[in-house]
């Protein structure tokens, strides 16, 4: 199994309560976009696909499911109310269990996950997910052909204006990490490292809206 996919899973849910899995998986999908677009590499194996509600991976479910038999996390399993015969899965971190094994991740994913958590906390992870240029690519695709391309293979390596961050300032962001220490306390390094975090990805932020607002202004 991918240990880097298991260590970013666990890092999420270390800055979560709990994550249903939707939003897990969105979020190491933008993981993985918005990481390419800073580093021009991967860091995990996950390969995505077209699915019925955006992009998809098996490959974050048998994880989760790993890390569940490994005692890490735990799985919840409720009834959809919204769909008959499906179910919603939450996730959250045994907080008796050991981490050690997965939780030292370095500074660079670090930068990009505490970007993709700022992100979600003022806008939903599926939608921001659907404005991403591989989800916009095959969206704009299935509008012209009149028919739904589930099973597709996103790709990873498109660019696009929704994300364009300045060097200097990842520079910087990236030294406030290394500088910060391993046991949580709110100082102010820690604090203007999560500001730093708001205007990093403000670009991305200020395209989410203005996308939202023509959204709305389309349906009425």
């Amino acid at each position: 199994m991918d240990h880097n996919l298991k260590r970013l899973i666990v890092y999420f849910l270390r800055k979560s309560d709990q994550m249903t899995r939707t939003t897990l998986v969105k979020c190491i999908y933008l993981f993985e976009y918005y990481y390419f677009q800073l580093f021009k590499k991967h860091y995990t194996n996950a390969k995505f696909y077209r699915h019925h509600f955006g992009p998809y991976t098996e490959q974050v479910v048998d994880a989760t499911i790993e890390l569940k038999n490994e005692g890490i996390l735990h799985i919840n399993i409720y009834p959809n109310f919204y769909e008959e015969d499906r179910y919603s899965y939450f996730h959250s971190l045994n907080t008796n269990a050991s981490f050690d094994e997965y939780d030292v991740i370095p500074d660079d994913v670090r930068l990009v996950a505490d970007g993709i958590l700022e992100l979600i906390r003022t806008d939903n992870a599926k939608a921001l997910a659907y404005r991403t240029p591989p989800m916009r690519q095959i969206k704009q695709e299935e509008e012209e052909k009149q028919i739904k391309l589930h099973g597709r293979r996103l790709d990873m390596t498109m660019t696009g204006p929704i994300f364009k961050p300045d060097p200097k300032k990842v520079r910087e962001a990236l030294k406030r990490i290394r500088e910060q220490k391993k046991t949580f306390k709110l100082t102010k390094e820690i604090a203007n490292h999560e500001l730093e975090m708001y205007h990093l990805f403000a670009d991305t932020r200020q395209r989410a809206q203005e996308a939202l607002k023509e959204f709305e202004w389309n349906r009425e």
